[in-house]
């Protein structure tokens, strides 16, 4: 568990309008929960649910157009993943 603080940046971009895109960037914060599971000592090999809930701290100017489409940005996100992988001793 802990908490972050990132800049994003986000490019939003339509089929109906090729070449075109509005890109979005700021700071973000968010908490994270996962857990490291590795079945034996023995075996560096693991897997880790994980996952994120956070918020934008800087908005954009409003809607976010793109051709004739309009995107609004939701006030919370999310991510849930599971991440498997091996743990290298150096």
């Amino acid at each position: 568990m802990g908490a972050a603080l990132a800049w994003f940046r986000e490019r939003y971009t339509h089929d109906s309008a090729p070449g075109e895109h509005a890109d979005l960037d700021g700071l973000f914060t968010h908490l994270n929960v996962g857990y490291r599971w590795m079945p034996s000592q023995d075996v560096r090999f693991y897997v880790e649910p994980w996952g994120f809930l956070g918020t934008y701290l800087t908005r954009s100017r409003g809607p976010i157009t793109v051709g004739d489409s309009t995107f609004k940005e939701l006030p919370v996100a999310f991510n849930i993943a599971i991440r498997i992988g091996y743990d290298f001793a150096l």
